[in-house]
């Protein structure tokens, strides 16, 4: 058996111990042995693959980053640190997973840039401009929908971004081959 877990980023040292759970109850914890888990560390990047670290603020609208795709590329983005709030006056700072349903509801919702998920999350768009956004939130593996830079944002509208604050930290991996 596998389980891929995301989010964590290459060369990672964790340490982990394993217990099934279904309808017929839970198994004995694994490995049985003394010291009670395993540690291993995640691979690092593939290789050919491209690695850029960005630090995304909630005060400006789209930013580009370093990143160019091909339409149908992978990229990975991983969260590194950081939290922001859409109104730092009046509610608390979130990472970029962005606000929870309830907390999202009690904010004017007239300045979204994705109107289906909550302020806060974090967003790309993939162009020689921003143009459609995609929701990344706490990060997870993509595919370029077209040719262009990965641009990154709060979903919160330029309109809206003066009582921003906060700025989060994102690994981008992309499996981009050298060209021959």
């Amino acid at each position: 058996t596998s389980y891929t877990w995301g989010g964590l980023s290459p060369g990672t040292y964790m340490c982990f111990k394993i217990r099934a759970y279904n309808s017929a109850g839970d198994s004995a914890w694994e490995p049985n042995v003394s010291p009670w888990y395993r540690c291993t560390t995640t691979r690092s990047a593939a290789p050919g693959a491209a690695s850029s670290t960005v630090s995304v603020s909630s005060a400006t609208g789209w930013q580009k980053t370093p990143v160019h795709l091909k339409s149908g590329d992978k990229f990975t983005v991983t969260y590194v640190s950081g939290t922001w709030s859409v109104d730092y006056r009046n509610f608390s700072y979130v990472g970029p997973g962005g606000y929870s349903e309830q907390e999202d509801a009690k904010i004017y919702q007239g300045c979204k840039i994705d109107t289906s998920e909550t302020y806060g999350v974090l967003l790309g768009s993939v162009g020689s401009t921003p143009n459609v956004a995609f929701p990344i939130g706490q990060g997870g593996t993509f595919a370029a929908g077209n040719n262009g830079d990965l641009y990154l944002r709060i979903n919160d509208n330029d309109a809206c971004l003066g009582d921003n604050n906060g700025s989060v930290t994102v690994t981008i991996t992309t499996n981009q081959l050298p060209a021959k």
